[in-house]
């Protein structure tokens, strides 16, 4: 029997994707042996699916439609670690509860005695509308107002970083202090206290920020270092070997995330 090739489409730029390349790779060990076939993409990798892949099933985070649409012609099984294609019948996704990562946002924020609450994303391919819209679920449902960050231009836009930063600070001049925000990743969080710095606000006595999933060295090099939440990636990526290896034995998709 031959050993299966799986193609891996996942960051390795960020803790997070290594540690879902992490839990295929625990799968692959127990269950295997599998072929790991890694193609690490980032800030200055392509998300493209390579040439030269001949694969039997691929594990991607699915950041955009010509990434799909790549995924779905290697005629293989795809099980994807993102949030952006739940509704695709063709693909699988494992992927964190947009709902329990709103609740212990909300529950840290409220701990901290904060009434004011923002979600923080400039627009991007990169990440889906699922977790922001959840979070203001979430504040509305306990009776407050959850702040959103709307600069006025669709993903794939090209600004100016002094543009950007002059674009935050006037949203965060409208913002009822002291404000939590809860920022779409570790990136954009860091970038975030940067801005506030330079705007002379006080983190986090005036403007607290939390990270919705863990860089570590974003983190860390962050000051002062950014909180976050410990999402399961490595699990996610065990759950999604396990569930590219039913697929690759025949089973069909699931229909539903996990």
């Amino acid at each position: 029997m031959s050993i299966p090739e799986v193609g891996l489409l996942v960051e390795t730029d960020s803790s997070w994707g290594r540690n879902v390349v992490r839990g295929v790779a625990s799968y692959a060990e127990k269950f295997g042996p599998w072929n790991l076939l890694l193609e690490p993409v980032g800030p200055l990798r392509s998300h493209t699916v390579p040439e030269n892949w001949r694969v039997d099933g691929v594990i991607a985070r699915v950041s955009s439609p010509l990434v799909l649409k790549q995924v779905l012609s290697l005629g293989a099984p795809v099980v994807d670690v993102e949030d952006n294609f739940v509704d695709e019948p063709a693909v699988d996704s494992v992927m964190t509860d947009p709902r329990e990562r709103a609740e212990l946002a909300f529950s840290h924020f409220r701990a901290k005695g904060f009434e004011s609450l923002a979600y923080y994303a400039p627009p991007s391919r990169n990440y889906s509308r699922r977790r922001g819209r959840a979070f203001a679920e979430v504040v509305k449902k306990n009776g407050l107002t959850c702040h959103h960050y709307r600069p006025g231009y669709r993903a794939g836009r090209q600004i100016s970083q002094e543009e950007h930063r002059s674009r935050v600070s006037r949203w965060l001049s409208l913002l009822p202090m002291p404000v939590a925000i809860l920022a779409v990743n570790a990136k954009r969080g860091k970038e975030l206290v940067e801005i506030c710095t330079l705007a002379g606000y006080q983190v986090p006595d005036q403007v607290a920020v939390l990270a919705s999933d863990t860089d570590e060295l974003s983190c860390e090099v962050c000051s002062p270092p950014l909180s976050s939440i410990s999402v399961g990636s490595v699990r996610i990526g065990h759950e999604a070997a396990a569930q590219l290896d039913r697929r690759m034995r025949g089973e069909s998709p699931l229909g539903e995330p996990i």
